[in-house]
């Protein structure tokens, strides 16, 4: 087994073009398009606050049950994927508002099983797309 030791990964053909073969060898996939650009690990409940993070400046309580991350870096356009869950007493909890979404700012929204607006002990948030 070989190890490469590297700080930068650059493509041959356009810097920002690399491609991986699969486990299999049948089919690639861009390097750059199956990376989380964005994530976030937020406790939500009491004392609100970033776990961990990647490119998230900061992270706003809108209101019960809503959480605005701010991205450090901004999304090209407003078709990037925003996956969230999360937890609280009730169970597991989730939503998102596509529509409150910005190029700069994630939409968090949490619900009980019975679609009540609440606050969650723990949040995350993954975010795929094009970089500004």
């Amino acid at each position: 087994m070989s190890t490469i030791l590297v700080d930068n990964l650059t493509g041959k053909t356009s810097a920002g073009d690399i491609t991986v073969t699969s486990e299999g060898g049948a089919a690639t996939q861009s390097l750059q398009q199956g990376l989380a650009k964005a994530w976030v690990s937020y406790k939500g409940t009491a004392t609100n606050a970033v776990k961990d993070s990647l490119n998230i400046s900061s992270v706003t309580d809108a209101s019960t049950g809503r959480y605005l991350p701010q991205f450090s870096n901004s999304f090209n356009a407003l078709d990037y994927l925003s996956q969230t869950t999360g937890n609280n007493a009730d169970g597991p909890v989730a939503a998102n508002d596509f529509d409150q979404m910005t190029t700069s700012s994630g939409d968090m929204r949490y619900k009980n099983s019975s679609f009540s607006t609440i606050d969650t002990k723990y949040a995350v948030q993954s975010f795929h797309g094009d970089l500004a």
